[in-house]
């Protein structure tokens, strides 16, 4: 189990991410977000755009004013979100330096299950298949 508490309207969640060298980055919970979307800066520091030549893209709004971001689908050893594991994934980066947010979206959060604590502003994530409730 995991949990964090709701700063200034947001659910600001520590995850690990595993390519060549594990990063430890915070993403911004977004459960109206399909993609879980990042800067490739904080999954492979090293990357380089031509290295993702081959892969997959998406052009997403709402990341800049209303101009869309083009995306790659990149793909990750390990995903961590606090403490529970989702294995390998893939996720969506880009290399638009004007793009800030970090958000953790649906295609991630449908694998875990959270529960808001609305009198300590807190969210708790855990794992269904090693918690049992009620």
């Amino acid at each position: 189990m995991f949990s964090t508490k709701l700063v200034e309207n947001r659910l600001f969640v520590p995850c690990i991410v595993v390519t060549d060298v594990p990063m430890i980055h915070t993403f911004i919970m977004d459960t109206g977000a399909k993609y879980t979307c990042c800067s490739y800066k904080n999954i492979n520091p090293v990357l380089t755009e031509a290295e993702c030549s081959g892969l997959p893209t998406k052009v997403i709004g709402g990341f800049v004013g209303n101009a869309g971001v083009k995306f790659y689908h990149y793909p990750v050893k390990q995903f961590i979100i606090g403490n529970i594991d989702l294995k390998s994934r893939k996720v969506w980066i880009t290399f638009n330096q004007l793009a800030t947010d970090d958000v953790l979206g649906v295609d991630l959060l449908q694998d875990v299950s959270f529960l808001y604590k609305r009198k300590s502003r807190e969210i708790v994530f855990f794992d269904d298949n090693t918690v049992k409730i009620g």
